[in-house]
């Protein structure tokens, strides 16, 4: 609403399930700026979903501890794709965003933070494509490649030994 009201035009759109996905289908309903589309075919639908995005929104709850220090596979497409991502500040995701320059990180549990968070995106464009060129830049050291390829040879190696 802030954007709308400072004459900004921001549109969120939201894909998937869970918890909230039934409150944030009845606050699309009552908004033209948020879209809601619900459980989706990641298949067949995730190239209609990353190509309609500017920014890609990954953060998640950090009272638990596995998102405090894993890496989501959102991270890792938004980097491939070059597309910047928002993350929760203190998360290990917000550590390698603030490294690599990728996006942005928010404290998950202040609601203003976001808003000026995106209104300051908004009004500086620039971060958008620096953020794109920075995931360029680091595109091969998070590629779900870069994960397997050393377990692959390490499985190769024990099956030659074994």
């Amino acid at each position: 609403k802030a954007a709308q009201d400072s004459g900004r035009d921001i549109r969120l759109n939201f894909a998937g399930g869970g918890p909230e996905a039934v409150r944030i289908a009845e606050i699309s309903e009552t908004t033209s700026f948020i879209e809601f589309r619900g459980v989706y075919d990641y298949a067949l639908e995730r190239d209609d979903l990353y190509g309609r995005a500017d920014i890609i929104y990954a953060v998640y709850p950090q009272e638990v501890p596995n998102n405090r220090f894993h890496i989501a596979r959102r991270f890792q497409e938004a980097v491939l794709l070059g597309i910047p991502i928002i993350v929760a500040a203190g998360s290990y995701m917000a550590e390698i965003v603030k490294e690599s320059g990728v996006g942005w990180s928010v404290d998950s549990e202040r609601p203003e933070a976001l808003k000026e968070l995106l209104l300051n995106i908004y009004d500086k464009q620039t971060s958008l494509r620096r953020c794109t060129e920075a995931s360029l830049l680091v595109r091969d050291r998070y590629s779900f490649e870069s994960y397997v390829n050393p377990l692959l040879d390490v499985l190769d190696a024990v099956a030659k030994s074994g």
